[in-house]
């Protein structure tokens, strides 16, 4: 295995954030199979090698199934879809390069030229995008609390399609230099000798961009949300009048969908803080040390994988998030991939109740054309005689009561 002082910044980044050697496979299934490492640590990299095609597998359907929600018709006109919208793509594209590069555990499959690039791409890109729309998310969260009314001038589907473009347009400035500074060199999939200062320049602004900025307004911005939701609810309970109009006042803000919208918002804020910043705050410090050519200790290690195997499954807990706080999302996820299921079971049920009503009268008006009145027929006849015969009794006996009565008021 190359060391640590001497692997290239491609080899680097892409080692830290999936422990994958780019440069010589085979030495990636010697580590997973023991022949590194502590006990504990093996486990870990045998945990991570056998959970991460189920995870590239169940991320990416889920994704891609989550992006068709978010950009149906009842949720595409929604500011906050939008942005949902591009982070599960951003996710999704971070899955294909995580399953590249563990492919190549198995198969050299990096060290064809244009995949090479693709994958180094990929894992540039796609985490720079996916983690500013949750910034961005953030943010219309804590204008939708504090800022109500300037919600419909800045949460928009106009305004959110122009900061994904100045997103989208950023990422592309200065993460392509994949497509041009990476390469297959002597096999491997490194950058070119002549650009190695470049690409190690653009790697530490990466660490800028992808994780020192997005972490640092992200532990601002949620605890402001919160606080901005817990001051919005007690001015809400102050201009409320009686304790009914308050109670009433404050069950409809629950069930409001700005009050459904901020709520699904900060879910999303508060699960990338608890799943991403031990991951970010390790891989920051990975980073500088293979950058001042220090070794990591085996506790360090440890955290890293154990932090890693958290960060990747978060790429499929994501969707539950959305389908729990979304109520809007979940009635459109399951009308979009259940209905053809809901609808043919429900179509079943008719039919069979359809079925049902038609033939219990059909059934009695043959055996009485034929052989006469059915003995349901007959029962339900006699049923219907004696309570005409007790209903004549009872006005009987009613009559010669008031009978009675009037002979002894007369009387």
């Amino acid at each position: 295995m190359e060391t640590l002082t001497t692997a290239p910044p491609a080899d680097v980044i892409l080692s830290v954030f999936m422990d994958i050697n780019l440069s010589d496979p085979r030495q990636n299934v010697t580590r997973v199979n023991g022949g590194e490492g502590n006990v504990t640590e093996n486990i870990f990299q045998y945990l991570e090698a056998m959970t991460t095609p189920l995870v590239c597998l169940v991320g990416t359907i889920l994704n891609l199934l989550t992006v068709g929600a978010f950009l149906s018709a009842r949720l595409r006109n929604i500011s906050c879809s939008l942005y949902l919208a591009v982070r599960s793509l951003g996710v999704f594209g971070f899955l294909v390069s995580m399953f590249i590069a563990w492919s190549n555990t198995f198969m050299p499959l990096v060290q064809t030229e244009g995949i090479c690039q693709l994958t180094v791409f990929l894992s540039y890109f796609c985490p720079f995008v996916s983690v500013w729309m949750v910034v961005i998310i953030s943010v219309e969260n804590f204008i939708r609390i504090s800022q109500p009314s300037r919600v419909g001038r800045l949460c928009t589907p106009r305004v959110a399609k122009i900061v994904i473009m100045i997103i989208l347009l950023v990422g592309l400035l200065v993460y392509n230099f994949p497509l041009w500074a990476i390469g297959v060199v002597d096999g491997k999939c490194i950058e070119r000798p002549s650009l190695i200062e470049t690409v190690l320049i653009l790697n530490n602004l990466d660490t800028v961009l992808t994780l020192l900025c997005p972490l640092g307004l992200m532990i601002v911005v949620v605890p402001l949300v919160a606080l901005s939701a817990i001051h919005a609810y007690e001015r809400k309970k102050r201009l409320s009048g009686d304790s009914g109009l308050r109670n009433r006042q404050s069950s409809d803000s629950k069930s409001s969908p700005e009050a459904r919208v901020t709520h699904l918002l900060l879910a999303v804020s508060v699960v990338f803080l608890l799943f991403h910043t031990p991951f970010h705050a390790i891989r920051i410090k990975l980073f500088i040390l293979r950058l001042t050519k220090q070794e990591p200790n085996r506790l360090d290690q440890g955290i890293h994988h154990v932090f890693r195997l958290i960060f990747n499954f978060d790429t499929i807990f994501s969707c539950a998030i959305y389908l729990v706080f979304g109520d809007n999302f979940r009635s459109v996820f399951c009308d979009l991939y259940f209905s053809r299921c809901m609808n043919r079971k429900s179509s079943e049920l008719t039919s069979a109740m359809t079925a049902a009503r038609t033939a219990a009268p059909s059934h009695g008006t043959t055996h009485s054309d034929v052989n006469g009145p059915s003995s349901n027929v007959l029962e339900m006849r006699h049923v219907a005689a004696h309570d005409r015969l007790e209903t004549e009794d009872s006005d009987d006996d009613e009559a010669r009561t008031r009978a009675s009565l009037l002979t002894t008021e007369s009387v």
